[in-house]
């Protein structure tokens, strides 16, 4: 199993050891944390607040303006400009700016009008956009809610999304169509996501052991060792794989379109699982690795934006920015 698929088992058996029957609780210990790929440091942070100023930030020029009146604030600048005298030199140094992908564009636009003039600080050559991370989780539940809730065709199956929501949530099921929000829309693939896991652990163990319910199965003592195993199963029978291509290209009477699209909406709770607990995590090298199928999910579902800047900020980690700034 890869590193994905490992986390995938471990969210697997997490929603049992949580949300299952009381005698699963007696394994969270063994449960642990999911694998990290890179953490962040935990170390003591420094804010400096800035006054308030009074700058249109919905325009190019007011972005510059606001860049220019915060490194006035923190007293940053150049010895290669006039009346900058005092000021710290900001020299093969740059500053990070994040923010949402507006943001990122004016930012984009004021460099790209700025790429004549003759110094690096008039050029804010210095300045690196990151994209916000909450606006990149924001997106994502957006897509799932593109993906599997606004299409009229995603709604008619018996086992979509949508008739879930209606169980879990019968009073927003018209609001959950039209526009939902990003709390509403995160609660509903955390909700459904728990549920649909809990119910593969429920069919891949009645199964293997003849067992009506997860209650009656806790009765009969499974092992940390027996749920591993069983964890295993359920990431490569009941989450979309490589393989499902293949599923999908055999003819239409030996297929299950309706399994088929569970597998699919489960393999998008895991990314969303799998992204959200990293950023949560601080886990920014396991963040970096969701970028790619997110940038697929977000091709398919028309945010073309998000795709290309995700694909953007990977090439310049991988192929442009020097081994410090990386």
């Amino acid at each position: 199993m890869n590193r994905r698929q490992r986390f995938q088992a471990w969210k697997f058996l997490a929603d049992l050891v949580t949300y299952g029957p009381a005698y699963f609780r007696q394994f969270k210990a063994d449960l642990g944390e999911p694998e990290s790929v890179e953490k962040v440091p935990v170390v003591q942070s420094k804010q400096t607040p800035l006054r308030a100023m009074d700058v249109n930030e919905s325009t190019t020029a007011g972005n510059g303006e606001a860049l220019t009146d915060i490194f006035k604030q923190a007293n940053i600048g150049s010895r290669d400009e006039d009346r900058m005298e005092g000021r710290q030199d900001i020299g093969d140094h740059v500053v990070l700016v994040h923010g949402d992908l507006a943001t990122g564009e004016r930012i984009d636009g004021l460099q790209r009008s700025r790429s004549e003039e003759k110094t690096s600080w008039r050029r804010y050559q210095h300045v690196i956009f990151i994209m916000g991370l909450f606006h990149l989780k924001m997106a994502c539940a957006d897509a799932v809610w593109k993906l599997c809730i606004a299409p009229k065709a995603a709604r008619m199956d018996k086992t979509c999304l949508m008739a879930e929501v209606a169980k879990i949530r019968p009073k927003e099921t018209r609001k959950v169509i039209s526009k939902p929000g990003f709390r509403r829309m995160h609660e509903i693939i955390q909700h459904v996501g728990i549920v649909s896991r809990l119910d593969c652990w429920r069919v891949e163990v009645k199964r293997r052991y003849s067992t009506n319910s997860l209650e009656d199965w806790a009765k009969t003592k499974p092992t940390w060792e027996q749920l591993k195993d069983i964890a295993r199963a359920l990431v490569k029978d009941y989450v979309a794989g490589s393989d499902l291509k293949r599923k999908r290209s055999e003819p239409l009477e030996h297929r299950d379109q309706q399994r088929e699209n569970v597998l699919v909406r489960q393999q998008l709770y895991m990314y969303y699982e799998e992204i959200s607990g990293a950023m949560n995590a601080g886990d920014i090298g396991c963040v970096e690795q969701c970028f790619l199928p997110w940038i697929l999910v977000f091709k398919a579902c028309g945010k073309h934006k998000y795709a290309t800047h995700m694909l953007r900020t990977l090439h310049n980690l991988y192929f442009v920015y020097p081994a410090g700034l990386k």
